[in-house]
């Protein structure tokens, strides 16, 4: 068991910006390099965007959102009804920065995040028509970085609150109400990092550096909430100590699918992480491996996204930027289901629109700042 698990992902400004290297890691020819691939276009982004990374992004109908972190910490918005991608002018982005965003049942949005300057607190703003801040003030440092919604349009926000998980729930027009996830360990440095619904069930996973890594108290942790309340769900790893949850989806017939990142901390250097992936079957109680083609060169699965035909989706990245497609049926180590693989990319989320097109955002890295980057696949 290694000593102490990886630094976790960010929630606030700064170790937003210092967690991802943006130059490019060193040369290896053993490893496929960028180049064009049919299955998947570049999409033009408005002229000018300020330089940063596409964080998130999600649709309805016809219409997308996606957000940028630009590099000074603060948002952008951007937006599309199936054509072009513009800018929409959000005023409480010009002091805060927002990381993720779901659409309720009637098209209507909602993004978390984070306002700024000064102490960072909880920001949630909602479509009322107009963009609008709907949680009350904050004094303590916090922060959301995922947010989902149930089939009755009523939507979770989870994150970090000082040393404990922060987790909110309301309607674009309803109250907005913060509920109490108890995790193991002592209060430490904990967050709920993602958060998915589907059959009748929220699931969230995260981190809880508290823990010792046993499967008492682990460092990396799976919530559930099946409508009796919230409960850790058994790892399939012991206390994962070395393990990084990143990534939760939920199936319609209720299976989880849970990924992220392994650190092998033996080499002493090199390439330390490999991404995996792991479904969980509730009602056997039992956690069954995927394999992934070449885990070591996908670093770590940042997104999940269950497509409407049974695929699966994983939006890669740590040292290099990925993407993978896991056709339903088919060998999931199959090396061409790594459709995208780039040493100057890192892709952080990704979004299905009713046409059936996913996309997949992150960010082109080979500069001395990251720019914004959107890929399709028709």
């Amino acid at each position: 068991m290694p000593s102490a698990p990886r630094p976790r992902w960010p929630l606030f400004l700064l170790s937003v910006i210092a967690t991802f290297t943006f130059g490019c890691s060193d040369d290896d020819p053993a490893r496929p390099e960028e180049g064009p691939n049919p299955a998947w276009l570049e999409v033009r982004l408005p002229d000018g965007l300020p330089r940063g990374m596409l964080w998130g992004i999600d649709f309805h109908g016809d219409r997308g959102l996606a957000l940028e972190l630009k590099s000074d910490g603060t948002s952008v918005l951007l937006e599309t009804e199936g054509g072009d991608w513009m800018v929409t002018s959000v005023p409480e982005l010009e002091t805060g920065a927002v990381l993720d965003v779901a659409f309720d049942q009637d098209g209507r949005g909602v993004m978390v995040g984070y306002s700024i300057p000064g102490v960072p607190r909880p920001l949630v703003l909602a479509e009322r028509p107009e963009w609008t801040s709907v949680l009350p003030s904050q004094s303590a440092v916090a922060g959301f970085v995922a947010v989902t919604v149930d089939d009755a349009s009523t939507f979770l926000a989870t994150g970090q609150q000082r040393n404990e998980v922060l987790a909110w729930t309301g309607t674009t027009e309803g109250k907005w109400t913060q509920i109490q996830i108890e995790t193991p360990g002592n209060p430490n440095d904990k967050a709920l990092r993602d958060v998915a619904y589907g059959a009748d069930t929220w699931v969230a996973c995260g981190f809880d550096d508290g823990g010792d890594g046993s499967i008492e108290e682990p460092n990396a942790i799976l919530m559930i909430d099946e409508g009796t309340g919230w409960q850790l769900v058994g790892s399939p790893c012991g206390g994962c100590g070395n393990h990084d949850y990143r990534a939760v989806a939920i199936g319609s017939t209720g299976t989880i699918y849970l990924g992220g990142s392994v650190t092998d901390f033996s080499n002493g250097g090199g390439d330390d992480y490999v991404a995996f992936l792991r479904a969980y079957e509730r009602d056997i109680e039992e956690w069954t491996e995927i394999a992934l083609p070449d885990p070591g060169n996908l670093d770590g699965v940042n997104d999940i996204l269950l497509d409407s035909n049974g695929d699966i989706y994983l939006a890669c990245g740590e040292e290099r930027g990925a993407v993978v497609r896991l056709p339903a049926g088919s060998s999931s180590v199959d090396p061409t289901n790594v459709e995208w693989l780039s040493e100057e990319s890192r892709f952080f989320a990704l979004g299905q629109a009713a046409d059936g097109t996913v996309h997949a955002v992150g960010a082109r890295t080979s500069g001395a700042e990251p720019e914004p980057l959107m890929l399709r696949r028709p």
